[in-house]
């Protein structure tokens, strides 16, 4: 999305305003799709639906927390798998590359 953004100024322009709008619940962050339209159509291009494209970040950062921290895997057991903490470790130096991930 970020690399996406920096050659499409209106892609940007919508990244920026998602980024903005805050919301207090997971309907709340799903529904932000809708109200920007470009950021969630390049996540249609993709094939994830808004759900997926909200979900994906927790997902993630769940399996990084597995793979960085092995002492949290009974208390984080009911939402993560092995899989995603698999995925984490072999592929921790690009997500750490990612905004959402990093802060940066």
């Amino acid at each position: 999305m970020t690399a996406a953004a920096k050659t499409d100024a209106s892609l940007k322009a919508d990244y920026q305003a998602a980024g903005a709008e805050h919301t207090k619940s997971m309907t709340d962050e799903v529904a932000k799709m809708t109200h920007h339209p470009r950021v969630y159509a390049f996540f249609a291009q993709q094939c994830l639906s808004k759900k997926d494209a909200v979900t994906l970040p927790l997902a993630l950062i769940d399996g990084c927390m597995l793979a960085q921290y092995p002492s949290a895997a009974k208390t984080l057991a009911a939402q993560t798998s092995a899989q995603q903490g698999d995925f984490c470790k072999t592929n921790m130096a690009t997500i750490c590359k990612m905004r959402f991930f990093s802060g940066k």
